[in-house]
Formats: structure tokens, C-alpha cells, sequence
């Protein structure tokens, strides 16, 4: 080859290899350029598709806040809101929980609705509307966060509406109404939907128009309402409303409700707040309604449980328990108040002010009141109901002891998290949000099974419980028999669950026995000895429904070595096998009433034996001793520093002693007193127990009059302890005979009257104000209207007498005169009683006031009852002419 050639060769390849170096650095350029612009240029979520935004909430069951990541992407709310999306739905349940307030230990630092728009800022909605965030919530507020965005030709508008931390606002959920709709929500909800109109106004924004609504429990209720008014509104149609709630409880008696397919309920089954308003009074909820797992009904629980226990402990930082008894429990308080309050109409009627007015004035006193005027609803508590009325006091008496003791439903008390949590935890935020976060679709998290059985065994037998061939469960027998006699195998204290125990359980003497109706199981009895009619109690349960579908009573005999195998599968019978033939081993089966009373009693065999009327007497009584210890403690000290100060001055002789037993009899007579009262208002038939009360006050009074005579030894002191013994007679007369008792007053007051003027002539303006008074109060008697026949003249005589009382103990001592009008008022008081009608609260009040004013009269001569800072005066100090008594005491 030439030069030449060689040369033009050489050139063609360097001109090819630049060609193709130029090639990749023009590549390379163009890719750095494009890295290069997607830093520096915004780039939209449209265009970026899913982006995460965050939620911050205050989680309930451990008392503190979090924050969870959210995904957001704008294309899902291109799609009609009638398909269900499980992406929106844990959008939605973000939404939700960032509307909560913030904790009460923050609200007075935190803006209430700062999370909520920090939510909906990060998802780019703009023109932030917030609405009653910065008031006090009262029953018809509800608190929401509105903004809106555009997206290709539509305008979607975001509403986040409160459902944690609004107080007062839970106060609505007792006003049910009349209406389809119930009342408290629908109030609500017109107000969110006015703000709705109002914000399309106010921010001139131009259709078409997509409304995208959340909430959690009463937020859910309102939100259910707000999207069914939305969807039948001008403004939307039901494909551009997407609507999911969570843990909603009922809204509606709508018979359609279910025809808004755009309106999605999400809701634990083993959540009883939900379950109210009750279906059985026909309420039900507004569009389509899914069901997380839950123990009692689902098979794959535990599988489930697995992903959600991921979620719950990083939310929550503990595991994720499970407590059918709570559960349970919660379900059977709510099924006695069905059974108490069976239909809406009698609830609206007789209940629901009662409870409205509770909710308002929260204080004990009030509380106390408004219970035992429900207690005497005749509407309420009838012949029909007293009994249920009666088993759930009792069932929630043996609760408390069963809490203060850690048994039964408290032995798997989670520790680690909050005491509202413990009760509500099928109904927390944080649990909804485990179990929507841990699958990817509603076909795989959501189940139709709604059924579920109780089983109850009387102890005798172990118990196994058996699932898809395998052995799941054991737990050992409470009871056996020997000798012809049952003998406990293991103590009451000690019947304790055992560990990773669901399905089987220690119900008082009794064994519980939990099964799903989705699969099929096997119960097996094994006894260690022979039991001769041994029985098992069945009740079947519908998720929802507060009654039992059926009740069964089943007696049957076990012979040592032969095990009794009882079959549950879907849909069919139980099935009984054994060795021996079944006719050989079930002795009878009974359909029982599902009476809820008859049921607890069957289940919790401790009721029979708790009586919640003794249970709260016994509380009264501890807490009427601890506060009569204080009163005493205080008393007592004031009175021996100005015992000593009277005698470092020199107004008290240096020998004179200060006694304590005035102060003692006092505190037992208030122990007793108030004893009594909670006694005689929940014990309708305890007249014996009334009378023996009053004995003792009788007798603790009169020993007060009677120190106080041997004290000082002079005739008014003689009169008064006359005419204690006098009035504690006629307090023990009167409950049988209100005449009686009213002459026996009257004599006594008569007697004092005397008394006090032979220690004291009246003056002058005594006298004309005892005139002025006795006229006024027998004009006022004769008054009175309604035929009252003799006891008109006996009132006149027992005011005239009680006037002359008061008007004549002016110059008394003071205790001497404080009592005196004390008693004048109680009788006052009394007769108010008779004419007006009697209540607890009167009651307490006039006989309070008769004890109160009966001992100031007895310790007049004590020297004891918080002693003054000043001299008697002369009429105090003057003596009258000393009597001797029949009787004398040998000096030491």
C-alpha cells in the first residue's frame, strides 16, 4: 500500500473515532443536562405521580404523638368515587387522624388545628378555611379544615373533620331525635355542609366540583350524613364524593341508606361504639360498610394479626394485645341498655334528656341525682325491666371489684398502655390504622363472617380446643369430684389465663370457650372423673347486633376416660360424639330466654352472689368515714387551740378539760346519717335497717344531751335533754306515723320554749317580733292549698310551737340558738316535702338538716363544740338555781 493510501486510512479511522467519542460526550451531556434540570425544576405530583405526605396525631393508647407517612397521589381522585380504593382509604384514615386535637396537656401551647393543615398543605391544598378549632366545643359544634386544588378539570375540595379531643361536642352523640336522621349528627353535619357552600363561594372557585370527606368515630357519623346530603345535592353527584369513615358509628333509619355506593364505612367488629345507635331500634349507616378481622369471628386472625402488629408497635411502641373479655364486656353493658331502653322512641322520651343533662353538670351530686331518677322512670325501670335494671348494677359492681382486684377481664390488662385504651382499645385510632396500613387491598384485608359462639363449661372437664387437626388450646379443669363432693383444683386467685391463651379462658368457675363460625371446630371435654350432669352453656352472636341469635342449656354425663367431642362447623348444628352412644351421654337440651340477665347469670356465676346496692352502700360508707375523719381531725384541732387560748387569757378556769367525745359522737352520727340515706334510696325494702339507724343516732344524741346535763347541772340544761330524747322519739315515729310524730315535735319544742324563757324573760322586741313571726307562718300554713283535713291544725300548732322556740332562744348560748333555728328550718323543710313531693335530694337535705341542728342542741352543755374566742356573756354566765339529780356520783 503507498504512503498515501496509508495516510488517508490513518486519517479515516482518527476521524471515525472522534466521530464516535463526540458521540458519547454529546450523550453524556445530554443525560447530565437532564439529572442537572430534574434538580433545579419543580416537578408536579401529577407529573411525578405518588409522593408522601405526613400525619401527625396523638396517639391514645400510649400518650403520645406520632407521626405517620402517608402516601398521596392526585390520579386517584380522577377515578369515580362509587369504586372502592384502598390507597384513598389509607389517604382517608391520614386525613382523619391529622384532624384530631392535639393532647390536653398541649392545647394551650398548640394551635388545635395545626396537623390538619400541615396534612393538607403537604398534599398542595391551598386557601385553608378552618372552622370552631379555636372555640370551646359545646354539643352541636363540630370542628373541620377545608382547602382545595385543582386537578385537570375539576376542583377537589378537601374536608378533615375532628374526631378526637372534642369534648363537649361528644355530647350530641345522646341526642338520637325523632327523626330518620339521627339528631346530633345531623345538626352537625348541616353545619359542614354549609361551610362547604360557603367555601365555594367564598373562593369564587368554578365547577365541576369533587368533594373528598374523612373522619373517625363521631367525625365519621358526621361525615357519613355531610357526604349523603353532598351526593344528593345540586352541586355533586355521588361518583364525585369520595366518602371513608372509620370506626362510624350509626346515623340513619333511611331504608335506601345503602344506595350511596360512593360511601364507604370502615369498622372494627369488635368495636362496640359503632354499634350504637342500635340496629335493633333500626338504625343503620349511610352507604357501604367493611369490617376489619377480629378474634371472635375470623380464622386467619392470627395470620392477619402478624402485618398489624408490625404497624401497631411502631405506632405504639408494644405489642399488639388482644382482650375478648373487654370486648365482651363492653357488648354486655350495651345489651342491658338495650333491653332497659328497647326502642328509640322510649329512649328519645325517658333517657336521653336524663343523659344530656348528666353530660352537662358531670359532679357527683348531680351524677347521683340523675341516676335515681332514671331509677324511677316507670317507663325505664318497670316490672318488665327491674330485674335487667338490678343484673347490670350488680354485673357493673362485680366489674369494679373484679378491676380492683385484677381479676377476670383485668388479669390480660395490658400495663404498658393507657387505662382508656384498655377499655376502648378495639375503638382506637391507632388500631384502625394498623389494620388498613397492613394489607394492599380490601379483598385481602376485609371478611364477611359475622358469626361467632360463646361456650360456657361448668368447670369439671378439661378442655381442648382443636383447628384443622391440630390441638390449638388447653386448659385445665377449676372443679372435681370426689367422695360424692366437688372439690376445687384451683383457688379463685389463682385461675389465671394461661399464657397465649384467645380461645380459652376462666370465667369465674366456669371455662369460656371462644369460637370463630367461619371454620370448622372441635371442642373437646375430658374429664378426670365422673361427672354426672355436667352442663354447657351455648350462646350464639351476630357482629352488630346487641341481642343474642339463640341461647342452648345442654346436660349431659361424662364417665372417666370417655372424652366428649362437640363439633362446630359453618352454618349447621353442633355435632356431639363420644365412645358411648350420644343418647347414652346428652341427658336434655334446652332453648333458653335471651333475657340478659338470665344470660349473665348463666355466664358469670360470681353475679348471683354480688349485690350492687351493698357494693355502693359499702363505698358511701368508706367515703362518708374518710371524709368524717377529716372534718373530725380539723374540727378537733381548731377546738383545742382556742381551748388553750381561752385558757392562756384567762376566760377558762386552768383545771377545765377539753373533751374530745362531743366531736366522736358527731362524726359517727354523720357516718350513720348518711349511711342511712343511701340505704333507704336503694334498698326499697330496709325499714328495719332504717329504724336500727335511727336508734343509734338516738342513742349517740341523747348521750350528748345527757354529758352535757351532768356537765353543767342546771335546769336548761335538764330541759334540753328532756327535749332531745323528745325529738329523737318523734324521729323514730314519724316514718310510721306522720301525726304522731308531728305531736311528739310539737311537745318537744313546746317543752324548750319553756325552758328558755324560765332561763330568760323575753324582752320587749321579742315579743313583738314572736307576734309578727307567728303570724306570718300561720297565715302561710292555712294558706297552703289542698285538703289536708286534720294535719292543717296540727302544722298550725307545730309552727307556733317551733316559732316560740326560735323567738325564746335568742338569748341563749350560741350552739343553744343555732340549733333551736336549725330545727325550726328542717321542720320547714319537711313540710315543703309533704306538700312539693319527696326526693333523695330533699330528703337529705331536710333530715341533714333536722341531725345537724339536734346535735348543736344536745352539745349545748359540753363545753366542747368549737369553743369561742370571747367570754360568755352575762346571760350566759348567770346561773340558774342548781337541782339535784336522783342520783350521785362517788368522787375519787
Amino acid at each position: 500500500m503507498s504512503r498515501r493510501n496509508m495516510i488517508i486510512k490513518s486519517l479515516s479511522e482518527l476521524i471515525h473515532r472522534f466521530n464516535a467519542v463526540f458521540r458519547k460526550m454529546i450523550l453524556t451531556a445530554a443525560a447530565l443536562a437532564v439529572l442537572f434540570t430534574s434538580f433545579i425544576i419543580p416537578v408536579t405530583a401529577e407529573e411525578e405521580g405518588t409522593e408522601i405526605i405526613h400525619s401527625s396525631f396523638y396517639v391514645l393508647t400510649t400518650q403520645r404523638n406520632r407521626t405517620m407517612e402517608v402516601a398521596f397521589n392526585r390520579d386517584w381522585f380522577r377515578q369515580d368515587a362509587r369504586n372502592y380504593s384502598h390507597d384513598l382509604a389509607k389517604l382517608s384514615l391520614g386525613l382523619a387522624t391529622s384532624a384530631f386535637r392535639p393532647s390536653a396537656a398541649e392545647r394551650s401551647n398548640v394551635q388545635a388545628d395545626r396537623n390538619l393543615s400541615s396534612f393538607l398543605t403537604e398534599a398542595h391544598f391551598t386557601d385553608l378555611r378552618s372552622d370552631d378549632y379555636d372555640k370551646n366545643p359545646d354539643m352541636y359544634t363540630i370542628s373541620t379544615v377545608m382547602g382545595h386544588q385543582k386537578i385537570g378539570s375539576f376542583e377537589l375540595i378537601a374536608v378533615g373533620v375532628c374526631g378526637q379531643g372534642y369534648m363537649d361536642e361528644w355530647e350530641s352523640n345522646f341526642s338520637i331525635g325523632r327523626g330518620e336522621v339521627h339528631d346530633g349528627f345531623s345538626r352537625s353535619a348541616q353545619l359542614v355542609f354549609d361551610r362547604i357552600c360557603g367555601y365555594i363561594a367564598e373562593n369564587h372557585l368554578e365547577g365541576p366540583y369533587r368533594l373528598w370527606i374523612s373522619g373517625f368515630s363521631r367525625a365519621a357519623a358526621v361525615s357519613n350524613v355531610t357526604a349523603a346530603m353532598c351526593s344528593d345535592s345540586s352541586m355533586f353527584s355521588d361518583a364525585d364524593v369520595f366518602a371513608y369513615t372509620f370506626a362510624t358509628p350509626r346515623t340513619t333509619r333511611s331504608e335506601d341508606c345503602h344506595k350511596y355506593a360512593n360511601i364507604f364505612n370502615i369498622v372494627g367488629k369488635a368495636d362496640p361504639f359503632p354499634c350504637v345507635p342500635f340496629a335493633d331500634w333500626g338504625f343503620d349507616r349511610y352507604g357501604q360498610t367493611f369490617y376489619t378481622p377480629a378474634l371472635e369471628t375470623d380464622s386467619d386472625f392470627s395470620a392477619k394479626r402478624i402485618k398489624a402488629n408490625r404497624i401497631y408497635k411502631d405506632l405504639t411502641g408494644i405489642e399488639y394485645w388482644t382482650n375478648a373479655d373487654a370486648n365482651a364486656m363492653l357488648r354486655t353493658i350495651l345489651t342491658y341498655a338495650l333491653t332497659i331502653c328497647p326502642s328509640a322512641e322510649i329512649y328519645y322520651n325517658s333517657l336521653q334528656p336524663e343523659l344530656i343533662r348528666l353530660w352537662e353538670d358531670r359532679s357527683p351530686l348531680n351524677i347521683l341525682s340523675r341516676l335515681l331518677e332514671i331509677a324511677k322512670n316507670p317507663v325505664l325501670i318497670n316490672e318488665e325491666t327491674r330485674e335487667e335494671a338490678n343484673s347490670l348494677l350488680n354485673y357493673v359492681s362485680m366489674l369494679i371489684y373484679d378491676y380492683s382486684s385484677y381479676k377476670s377481664v383485668f388479669s390480660r390488662w395490658n400495663n404498658s398502655a393507657s387505662t382508656v385504651a384498655n377499655l376502648m382499645q378495639s375503638h382506637t385510632p391507632e388500631l384502625y390504622i394498623s389494620w388498613v396500613f397492613s394489607a394492599d387491598s380490601g379483598k385481602e384485608l376485609y371478611s364477611e363472617s359475622l358469626d361467632y359462639t360463646m361456650l360456657y363449661s361448668d368447670g369439671m372437664s378439661k378442655v381442648s380446643l382443636i383447628h384443622n387437626g391440630n390441638v390449638i388450646e388447653t386448659i385445665d379443669p377449676v372443679f372435681t369430684i370426689e367422695n360424692g363432693e366437688q372439690k376445687e383444683l384451683i383457688p379463685e386467685q389463682e385461675r389465671t389465663s394461661p399464657e397465649g391463651n384467645v380461645y380459652l379462658n376462666y370465667s369465674d368457675d366456669q371455662i369460656s370457650i371462644l369460637i370463630p363460625r367461619d371454620d370448622t371446630y372441635t371442642v373437646v371435654l375430658t374429664p378426670g372423673c365422673d361427672i354426672p350432669c355436667s352442663t354447657l352453656f351455648e350462646v350464639n352472636y351476630t357482629v352488630g347486633r346487641q341481642t343474642p341469635e339463640n341461647a342452648v342449656s345442654t346436660n349431659f354425663d361424662l364417665q372417666e376416660g370417655t372424652d366428649l367431642s362437640i363439633t362446630y362447623q359453618t352454618d349447621s348444628e353442633p355435632v356431639y360424639s363420644a365412645d358411648q352412644a350420644s343418647s347414652e351421654i346428652i341427658r336434655y337440651k334446652e332453648q333458653l330466654d335471651v333475657t340478659n340477665s338470665k344470660l349473665i347469670n348463666n355466664i358469670r356465676t360470681r353475679m348471683n352472689k354480688s349485690s350492687w346496692r351493698e357494693a355502693v352502700i359499702a363505698i358511701i360508707g368508706m367515703l362518708t368515714i374518710a371524709a368524717a375523719i377529716c372534718v373530725f381531725t380539723l374540727a378537733y384541732i381548731i377546738g383545742w387551740f382556742r381551748f388553750k387560748l381561752k385558757v392562756r387569757k384567762g376566760w377558762l378556769p386552768a383545771s377545765t378539760k377539753f373533751r374530745a367525745y362531743p366531736f366522736i359522737c358527731v362524726l359517727h352520727i354523720l357516718f350513720l346519717f348518711v349511711v342511712m340515706e343511701f340505704t333507704r334510696a336503694l334498698i326499697p325494702d330496709s325499714a328495719e335497717s332504717i329504724t336500727r339507724f335511727k336508734m343509734w343516732i338516738a342513742l349517740l344524741t341523747c348521750f350528748l344531751a345527757f354529758a352535757g346535763m351532768v356537765t353543767r347541772k342546771t335546769h336548761l340544761t335538764l330541759f334540753i335533754f328532756v327535749g332531745t330524747c323528745s325529738l329523737c322519739a318523734a324521729d323514730l315515729v314519724t316514718s310510721r306515723s306522720l301525726a304522731a310524730g308531728g305531736a311528739l315535735h310539737t311537745a318537744a319544742y313546746v317543752l324548750l320554749a319553756y325552758a328558755f324563757i324560765k332561763n330568760e324573760k323575753p324582752e320587749r322586741a321579742q315579743i313583738i317580733i314572736w307576734f309578727i313571726a307567728m303570724a306570718v307562718a300561720i297565715v302561710t300554713v292555712l294558706s297552703v292549698e289542698g285538703n289536708y283535713g286534720m294535719m292543717r291544725l296540727l302544722a298550725v300548732a307545730y309552727v307556733a310551737a317551733a316559732v316560740t322556740m326560735v323567738i325564746s332562744s335568742f338569748l341563749m348560748p350560741k350552739r343553744t340558738f343555732s340549733g333551736a333555728l336549725i330545727l325550726f328550718i328542717s321542720g320547714l323543710l319537711l313540710m315543703r316535702n309533704e306538700i312539693s313531693g319527696v326526693t333523695f335530694t330533699r330528703h337529705l337535705l331536710s333530715l341533714g338538716t333536722f341531725y345537724t341542728g339536734l346535735s348543736l342542741l344536745a352539745s349545748t352543755g359540753t363545753q366542747t363544740a368549737l369553743p369561742r374566742l370571747v367570754p360568755d356573756t352575762a346571760s350566759e354566765k348567770k346561773e340558774i338555781a342548781p337541782f339535784h339529780l336522783p342520783f350521785k356520783f362517788k368522787k375519787k
